[in-house]
């Protein structure tokens, strides 16, 4: 199983001003949006990569939910709608495979950060998650690497 890479959640949480029916606030992420730590590994028996997102909060009950055409899948919290997972599906753990993975995992979250499929809505914790795996991203290459 794959190291988590910690997600810095100071850095994380800078301010982010937004205009809320005409009045500009400055607004944080909920500590409970926001991933404490991310891990990427291959899961070999089901050819998937699978990227994790861990949280300071309790486990709940998950649902999985199809996107880009059924080649991804997110696995989410049922209640919350939080981003735990992304599976990905891949017939190699090849590091050259994993490589041209990665930017394809930015694009999935960087389209859940603008806007969640149907069914979805937590956008801050996709805006959250979009940023943690953005700057564990180094660290998951090394790791995959070895």
């Amino acid at each position: 199983m794959a190291v988590w890479q910690r997600v810095d959640t100071d850095t994380l949480n800078k301010p982010r001003p937004l205009t809320i029916r005409g009045v500009d606030v400055t607004v944080y992420f909920g500590q409970d949006d926001m991933p404490v730590g991310v891990r990427g590994n291959y899961d070999e028996v089901r050819k998937k990569f699978v990227i994790e997102f861990r949280y300071d909060v309790a486990d709940e009950p998950i649902k999985r939910v199809p996107v880009e055409d059924g080649r991804v899948e997110l696995v989410v919290g049922q209640a919350s709608d939080r981003l735990f997972q992304m599976e990905f599906d891949i017939d190699s753990k090849a590091i050259s495979s994993v490589r041209l993975l990665l930017p394809r995992v930015e694009h999935v979250l960087s389209d859940l950060a603008k806007g969640a499929p149907k069914g979805l809505n937590r956008i801050d914790n996709y805006v959250a998650a979009s940023g943690a795996f953005k700057q564990v991203k180094p660290q998951l290459e090394t790791a995959l690497a070895q």
